[in-house]
């Protein structure tokens, strides 16, 4: 039987097949996987989303292993997009933090490609462990969500407001500690949609970004509010859901998940799981306030409240051992990792727009709610 390279996604598919199973493009089209783009060549495809494809490739002279993110052709002349592209690869460097996947390179080439350049890592995101593992151990939980928080303060010290923090977003990896034992390692993937302090916005007003099920009140209501505790927010509800086994609303659609967030509608962590300590359902509970005002103000003090928890709390059973990865993306090869905005988020019951403006989902939802709001 006759094989073809498939210049679109890296693998080999039988000589009959006519388009490739990953990208539904034709393998007479030319593609990126086999070629070199500047100092990279790209190896195979990783997974694609709404703005671009994340590959894995190597530096031609180095042979290092990176993750490379490219931006859509047909968006490079959108000068919003290809500014906001670029800009998540100048905000993702200038954190400095192990809980943030490190950009290593970022350009434009002379072919019109634009590219951002992040060390590889050996992981699956959190959504993948939740999908294949349930609800996980409260002390492993909290150890993976204070991950996540050191990483947020860094970004935040920085003046930066991710936006877009979910489990899709939040990298598992593995690392030996001093002691030559493996533990978990949390990276924090995609700021693509980040808000930078002193920055020019690209986001227009009245327009909605972010992933339903994990936004605070603000992010529906009020974008220009969005701040660090909006974040905070959206860990408390990974938390919720980590300890869960449920997302702290869910709805059929999303006017209808705006409406409870609204009136907050929703079982408290406390009722859900009465076998976990108060301190840290109360600590879960805060993070969730609708108002900014009444969450962690910084993720240090969310952090810190967290870390009491685990005076109470039995130690987490051993790691098992590493399975290939669980992908989150439909039609993304198992035991491939897709990063960032590469991922469709969707969520148990709504389907979720990936990092891209929700544009005005909530117009007809607000027209609803605008005489009930008041006192809410």
């Amino acid at each position: 039987m006759t094989t073809a390279f498939c210049r679109h996604c890296g693998s080999t598919h039988p000589g009959e097949v006519k388009r490739c199973p990953r990208t539904q493009q034709l393998m007479t089209e030319a593609g990126l996987c086999g070629t070199q783009v500047d100092r990279y060549v790209v190896e195979r495809l990783l997974g694609t989303g709404a703005f671009g494809s994340v590959y894995k490739a190597h530096h031609s002279r180095t042979k290092a292993e990176v993750a490379f993110k490219v931006l859509r052709p047909e968006l490079m002349t959108n000068a919003t997009i290809l500014e906001r592209f670029l800009r998540e690869a100048t905000t993702a460097a200038s954190v400095g933090s192990e809980h943030v996947v490190r950009v290593v390179d970022a350009e434009i080439t002379a072919e019109k490609i634009a590219f951002i350049a992040m060390e590889y890592v050996d992981g699956e995101d959190l959504k993948s462990v939740f999908l294949r593992e349930g609800k996980l151990h409260p002390t492993r939980a909290i150890g993976l969500t204070m991950q996540l928080l050191r990483g947020l303060a860094a970004a935040h010290d920085k003046g930066i407001v991710h936006r877009d923090i979910k489990p899709a977003n939040v990298l598992v990896t593995r690392k030996r500690n001093v002691h030559g034992r493996e533990e978990e390692l949390v990276k924090i993937l995609d700021f693509g949609i980040s808000k930078v302090a002193g920055a020019a916005p690209l986001t227009a007003a009245g327009v909605t970004i972010g992933t339903p099920t994990y936004m605070a009140w603000e992010q529906f209501s009020d974008s220009r509010s969005v701040d660090a505790r909006t974040d905070l927010y959206a860990v408390a509800a990974i938390l919720h859901e980590l300890l869960s086994g449920q997302k702290p609303y869910d709805a059929e659609d999303i006017p209808s998940l705006m409406n409870k967030v609204r009136i907050r509608d929703r079982l408290k962590l406390r009722d859900l799981m009465p076998s976990l300590p108060m301190p840290l359902c109360g600590a879960v509970e805060k993070g969730l306030e609708k108002h900014q005002s009444g969450r962690w103000q910084s993720a240090r003090e969310f952090l810190n409240a967290l870390e009491q928890t685990l005076n109470v709390l039995d130690p987490a059973p051993p790691l098992a051992p590493r399975l290939p990865a669980l992908i989150s993306e439909p039609g993304t090869e198992k035991g491939e990792k897709a990063l960032g905005d590469s991922q469709r988020d969707v969520g148990t019951r709504i389907r979720e727009p990936e990092a891209k403006d929700l544009k005005d989902t909530r117009a007809s939802a607000a027209s609803q709610m605008a005489e009930t709001e008041k006192g809410s």
